[in-house]
């Protein structure tokens, strides 16, 4: 599996997209101290985010060819799901995971969050 620029690229046009519409874009941005775990949200519209949350891999070696796997989520904890349930660091307990994909690359959740209108 190889880190595909075109995957990235569109990630950047994604998030560079709805800072532009944004009315006034509300980017929240916070992490570890280490840096090895950053997370926030950029408003793309009134009472519309997209929450992301980044892993980097203690493995991780810079290289062009490492995976790069992008998990998109659309609903309520969907990305806790993907995250805490599947193939994040962490288990529900926030006990280590046996087997996760950070052994192998560096990950990132995408989560779009909508508040319904009445």
């Amino acid at each position: 599996m190889r880190r595909s620029p075109l995957l990235l690229a569109l990630l950047c046009i994604l998030l560079c997209s709805c800072l532009l519409h944004a009315k006034r874009p509300a980017i929240i941005t916070t992490g570890t101290a280490d840096g090895n775990q950053l997370w926030g949200y950029v408003q793309v519209r009134e009472k519309a985010h997209l929450f992301w949350w980044y892993y980097k891999s203690p493995q991780r070696v810079s290289s062009p060819t490492n995976p790069w796997p992008t998990v998109l989520c659309v609903g309520p904890a969907s990305s806790g799901r993907g995250n805490f349930m599947e193939i994040g660091p962490l288990d529900m307990n926030l006990e280590p995971r046996e087997s996760t994909w950070l052994k192998k690359a560096d990950l990132i959740f995408v989560v779009r969050q909508t508040v319904p209108s009445n």
